[in-house]
């Protein structure tokens, strides 16, 4: 009711318009992008109808398998309102290409979700952190930065500006540092307590890394942002007391409790 409500009552009356769908399907735009520069199974038809929304050479130009926002926002534009007109011609050519070639389509997904597993930045990479600096932005609205320490400004932009230097990124802004510090504070945690029931506190960092994923885009940061603030919570379980019951755990089952040894009235 609530959903309906919504989409149906407040979305007209604030006259919210439909999202577009080249915005909508921007992933397969983007995966469309890498047959197009990589697929050697690209018949004639399926070049010309890659074609008529850009130059095959200007797909080829353009793709990136980290990022989609030059092929899609690049100069010249792309057809988007030809995309929308056409939306089913198109994506039955991507499940044409997925079905006859989908090794080029892992090796897309493979380096688009390096931002995800992968520590180390790829050389031809790049990650959308702090943007070279302490940002100060609001002055169109007649903002402006007042810092309680306006001496620290220069040396903080400058240690922002060297953490971003690819050979040391991977300290504080490559999401991957977080994710497996987070998986390995609980798994000492499991083992210290003995407990792998405590290893469902790692699904929320799972399951944001596997849902991004199927949904990411672009390599910034921001988006795995929910995985860093688990990481900084996580070290706190290297540090969990271990109680005197964790060493000898009690048994799971009711059969176990069956046969252990019924203590005499004396003891």
């Amino acid at each position: 009711m609530l959903i309906v409500a919504v989409r149906g009552v407040v979305y007209s009356a604030l006259d919210v318009k439909p999202t577009p769908q080249w915005f909508a399907r921007q992933m397969q735009i983007h995966q469309l992008g890498a047959y197009a520069a990589h697929s050697v199974q690209l018949d004639d038809a399926d070049r010309a109808l890659l074609e008529r929304l850009l130059p095959l050479d200007e797909w080829r130009r353009r793709y990136s398998c980290y990022g989609l926002n030059p092929l899609l926002y690049g100069a010249p534009a792309m057809n988007r309102a030809l995309f929308d007109a056409n939306v089913d011609a198109y994506t039955d050519l991507w499940l044409r290409l997925v079905m006859r070639d989908p090794a080029t389509l892992m090796q897309h997904q493979l380096c688009l979700t390096s931002l995800i597993w992968r520590v180390t930045q790829p050389i031809d990479g790049y990650l959308a952190a702090a943007g070279g600096g302490i940002w100060e932005g609001g002055t169109d609205l007649g903002l402006a930065s007042s810092s309680v320490l306006p001496g620290l400004h220069d040396l903080l932009a400058s240690w922002l500006v060297w953490l971003e230097r690819p050979e040391v990124i991977w300290l504080v802004w490559r999401p991957a540092t977080y994710l497996y510090l987070t998986l390995f504070c609980v798994a000492v945690f499991c083992i210290r307590h003995r407990s792998w029931h405590t290893a469902a506190l790692a699904m929320p960092t799972i399951a944001q890394s596997l849902v991004l994923a199927m949904l990411i885009v672009s390599q910034s940061f921001r988006y795995q942002y929910p995985v860093y603030l688990t990481a900084l919570v996580a070290v706190g379980l290297l540090f969990a007391p271990v109680s005197s019951s964790a060493a000898e755990p009690l048994p799971d089952t009711v059969e176990a409790y069956a046969h252990m040894p019924v203590p005499s009235p004396s003891s």
